[in-house]
Parts: structure tokens; sequence; C-alpha cells
């Protein structure tokens, strides 16, 4: 979906097999993995979503330039760098951003969003679930796009 829209393919492109083959990838990983996700229920619902982002993400740990980091430091922000670990292996996380806390989380530096959201090599995963929409509208002013230079990897609230 993501890389389809994005016109990276066309429709015509796509093939039942080759969607199977990868989705089954993602489902399978998951399967093996189980027991490490700390939300495994969480983490299955958006496999589909990862399946979608997988190209995207994939291209952008190819170019060095790009620094990896999630937004926010609780129980989804956890479950984000899980999912990162398991799905996206070659992706080394640089860093939690958190407006409230300071310090380390996970064994990584916490950085003030003032301090990293101007770099527009900075991609984010979105891993909190309130207060998503305000993190969404700050992205958003920075001209930052969704499947693109951001990703939601905590449950989306509607």
């Amino acid at each position: 979906y993501a890389y389809v829209t994005n016109g990276l393919y066309s429709f015509s492109d796509v093939r039942f097999v080759d969607v199977k083959k990868k989705f089954s990838d993602i489902i399978r990983r998951y399967d093996d993995k189980y027991d490490y996700f700390t939300k495994p229920k969480s983490v299955r619902l958006r496999l589909w979503y990862i399946y979608h982002i997988k190209y995207i993400i994939d291209n952008l740990i190819k170019d060095y330039r790009n620094s990896f980091y999630i937004w926010g430091t609780g129980k989804y922000a956890i479950v984000a760098k899980e999912i990162l670990e398991v799905f996206f292996p070659d992706l080394r996380l640089d860093g939690f951003i958190d407006g409230y806390k300071e310090g380390g989380f996970c064994g990584l530096e916490i950085f003030r969003p003032d301090d990293l959201l101007r770099d527009n090599q900075n991609v984010v995963f979105v891993g909190i679930e309130k207060g998503q929409e305000e993190v969404i509208q700050v992205l958003k002013k920075l001209n930052r796009e969704c499947n693109k230079d951001y990703f939601l990897l905590a449950p989306r609230r509607w």
C-alpha cells in the first residue's frame, strides 16, 4: 500500500504470489518471536502495516545519512522498539524523543523534540498512544509526511 500509493509501483506490477510470500515472511517472523514481544497482540494488529512500510524503511536504512528515533518512552515505545528489532534488524536506533523525560530509556538517550526535529534526516517512529495526535500535528507543521518521514507504530487513536 505505502509503496504502491507513492507511485513506485503500479497495481499491475503487484502480483498476489509476491504479496503472499512477503507477508508470509512477516507472519513467520512474528510467530518465531511471539514470546519476545511484551504486547504480542498489539504487534499482531500492526503486521499488515509493517508489510506496507517495510520497503520504505528498508530503503531509509540503506541511506546511511538517516538517524532513527522513537517518539515516546512508555509501553508503546517498548513495543515500537521490539517491532524495529524483529522486523528491521539492520536498523540502528539512535534514541528516543520525549518532551517530558530526560536521561535514558532502554539503554538509549532521550532527546527533546526541539533538539532533533529540525533535521530532515531524522526518521521518527511514533511510539505513543495518548498524545499521538499532538505529535502528528507537530510533525506535520515541520512538513513531515506520514509513511515517509515518520511512521505510526503505536495503536492509532481514532
